[in-house]
């Protein structure tokens, strides 16, 4: 049994430990500490404040090289699609500023955009499986060379590819247009255009990081939509491309990013990445000249990409069709 003087002795000694660094931190190492942490806070201070003034030079710096570059675009893509059609689909979620830049740069490459087409949420809505179902049943009677399949994601594709490849007033294409359009739940919404065949197709795609909704914590639900519209949208690009060129430009910042995702599995498509930035911009018609040249190149900033800046080739303008 541990004697009571035990206890006693060690009571006294903690109090005594105690009252020796009360006498020390008040007396003769006061001004020691004191004056060690204030020259630490000073220095920490001086610190942030010299990087912050840093951020804002580089940051400074970065948009005049935007501005620079954007300035010079004329000089890097003009020219090299005169006489083209060019259509842009855009992914849900693809913000409104990103289309009008990329339709700008294109047009600056001396293309026609034919069009400008958004893919609604009703494409991949897990709720809305059986109306796709019955719309794809009912829309199929209408597209040339469909074959004997009866997936939903094929149909649809191939609706949207005759839609923008042959044009909307086609003959061909007019009820097709009306249906994808104008029905009670459309699945496209037509920004603009989309009258005239187009030579190459661009698919804008969203940046899902800066939605937030690869960093917010998902309930299974949520999940499994955000799997399935990678997969639905991976697929329609393999469509689209498998038909005629096509271009897919996006972020590219995320393995779930379409951009990455094509990249990854090795689909003969053309990619960008970094549309944020004037190169990205820049790298969309450089894209769709290489592919109407038959090359497929992946241009930007990301891991994935084979090259940051694209490379300049002129596409002959396509000539008319012969009257008849």
């Amino acid at each position: 049994m541990v004697d009571f003087r035990y206890h006693l002795v060690s009571l006294v000694a903690v109090f005594l430990a105690l009252s020796v660094g009360i006498i020390l931190g008040a007396g003769p190492l006061q001004n020691s500490i004191g004056e060690a942490l204030s020259g630490e806070v000073s220095s920490l201070r001086d610190t942030n404040m010299s990087l912050k003034a840093d951020n804002e030079a580089l940051k400074a710096m970065k948009e005049h090289q935007e501005v620079a570059l954007l300035d010079a675009s004329p000089l890097i893509i003009g020219g090299t699609l005169s006489g083209s059609n060019v259509a842009v689909v855009v992914l849900p979620g693809t913000p409104k500023e990103t289309v009008d830049s990329a339709v700008e740069l294109i047009g600056e490459s001396g293309a026609k955009v034919s069009g400008v087409v958004a893919i609604n949420s009703v494409w991949t809505e897990a709720k809305q499986t059986s109306f796709r179902s019955a719309f794809a049943e009912q829309i199929k009677s209408y597209i040339t060379n469909v074959g004997d399949t009866n997936d939903i994601n094929t149909i649809l594709a191939l609706a949207l590819n005759q839609i923008v490849r042959n044009g909307s007033t086609h003959e061909s294409n007019k009820t097709l247009f009306d249906l994808m359009s104008a029905s009670e739940q459309p699945m496209i919404s037509v920004k603009s255009g989309v009258d005239k065949p187009a030579q190459a197709i661009v698919v804008l795609t969203p940046d899902n990081d800066a939605t937030g909704t690869s960093k917010e914590k998902k309930d299974a639900e949520t999940e499994a939509q955000a799997d399935y519209d990678v997969k639905t949208f991976s697929s329609l690009v393999s469509t689209l491309t498998s038909k005629s060129p096509t271009v897919v430009a996006g972020a590219a910042n995320s393995k779930n990013d379409i951009v990455v995702v094509v990249r990854t599995a090795g689909t003969d498509v053309s990619t960008v990445d970094s549309i944020d930035s004037a190169t990205g911009l820049i790298n969309i018609p450089l894209a769709v000249a290489a592919e109407l040249s038959n090359k497929t190149v992946h241009y930007g900033f990301g891991d994935t990409a084979s090259k940051v800046l694209g490379d300049r080739i002129v596409v002959p303008a396509p000539q008319p069709a012969p009257a008849s």
